[in-house]
């Protein structure tokens, strides 16, 4: 038995099939669970119920204090930065680093604002602008027409790829790095439009303490709740900056690791999921949001979510409409369009782990137990912290 393993992906749409096969008694929260006997993972599952009626994505805290049902690997813990840095200063030094390594780089360019402002940051910082390749959807257009043309008028030589037509129907994976802007959610907050205007603008400036008491007025609770915010490093005061430490420190990883990124890679042969980097998950970002929060929403508009982002994008690209009225969007176009065809219904992938095993099954779309048995044995319980009866 190889008790080195932990889970480094599982896929949610079989995460609570696997704790039923290993006899995990567990209460489904969403896309979360609680289960008897992990109190903090479930203190963890109450905070979540609280920024969110339908806790969507994994729950790690990526520091790696807190135990789970499951093991999972957790490589990156987050280090209060030493120094603050700007926006222009953080974008630069992440531009540099990622392009030293002289690779092709693969941007994956949604029309959002996460990946409008990577996209920008390239094409100002990237010394050897044929290292670019810029891959997106239709959807990535209609999100923000104006954009494609402002890159060809000015940057002829950077190659563009529509993931739609011919190339939907092929299995291509490019040289190089993949680079998104996944993980800029969590970077901000996470402040979906529900959660908004359920409670307001208001509400995100009050006392978090006073925020949870009306929801859970429970000792311990709270208590855990002071010590989890504390391991931020910085003072957090707000809903704001709390909502801001829990999707950073507890969802970031499980957007990561957990969602559509590493299914996506399965689809390609011998693919190693270290080509895929998050621009956002970067020191240097964490430089300039860990000391700019009170800034994610500047004024009482849903619009003005991370608008020192739509103002980098603007001093560049001048693209004076997108930045005047585009707000977040929730899209998961550019990657349907990413996936080969037969791969938008291939749910076979259950997990990787943490030595790069890929762990899957051969029954569409579901698995027996019997099935997994055969082609897995029961040595695999070794990866839940709750062991089978």
């Amino acid at each position: 038995m190889r008790n080195h393993w932990a889970v480094a992906a599982i896929n949610p749409v079989y995460q609570t099939h696997l704790l039923r096969y290993h006899n995990v008694v567990h209460t489904p929260v969403g896309d979360v669970f609680t289960v008897p006997g992990y109190r903090e993972h479930n203190y963890l599952v109450e905070i979540n119920k609280i920024f969110s009626t339908n806790p969507g994505f994994g729950l790690v805290y990526r520091n790696g204090t807190i135990t789970h049902p499951v093991k999972y690997h957790t490589p990156k813990a987050i280090v209060p930065p030493a120094k603050s840095l700007s926006l222009e200063a953080a974008a630069e030094s992440m531009v540099k680093q990622i392009a030293a390594g002289n690779d092709k780089i693969n941007l994956l360019w949604s029309g959002g604002i996460d990946s409008t402002f990577m996209v920008n940051a390239f094409l100002q910082h990237c010394d050897d602008r044929s290292q670019l390749r810029i891959l997106y959807s239709p959807w990535s257009t209609y999100e923000h027409p104006e954009y494609l043309t402002f890159v060809k008028t000015n940057f002829a030589n950077i190659e563009l790829i529509d993931l739609s037509g011919e190339v939907y129907m092929r299995t291509t994976a490019w040289d190089g790095c993949y680079v998104s802007g996944d993980g800029g959610d969590e970077s901000h907050a996470s402040i979906d439009e529900s959660f908004f205007n359920q409670h307001g603008y208001e509400t995100l400036h009050k006392p978090w303490f006073d925020f949870f008491v009306n929801y859970c007025n429970d000792s311990d609770f709270l208590e855990f709740c002071q010590w989890f915010f504390a391991q931020s490093g910085r003072e957090i005061h707000s809903v704001l900056e709390a909502r801001w430490w829990f999707y950073l420190s507890c969802k970031y990883y499980g957007q990561l690791f957990q969602g559509k990124w590493p299914f996506w890679v399965g689809t390609f042969d011998n693919f190693d999921p270290g080509r895929l980097i998050s621009f956002f998950d970067s020191s240097d970002y964490l430089s300039f949001i860990y000391h700019n929060v009170s800034a994610i929403l500047p004024d009482r508009h849903y619009a003005s979510w991370r608008q020192f982002l739509k103002d980098y994008c603007l001093k560049f690209d001048h693209c004076h409409n997108w930045w005047a009225t585009h707000k977040k969007l929730n899209s998961t176009q550019l990657f349907d369009y990413s996936y080969k065809k037969q791969a938008l219904l291939d749910r076979r992938w259950l997990m990787f782990l943490s030595d790069g095993t890929r762990i899957a099954t051969p029954s569409l779309p579901f698995f027996s137990d019997k099935e997994f048995d055969q082609h897995h044995g029961r040595g695999l319980q070794e990866l839940f912290n709750v062991q089978p009866s």
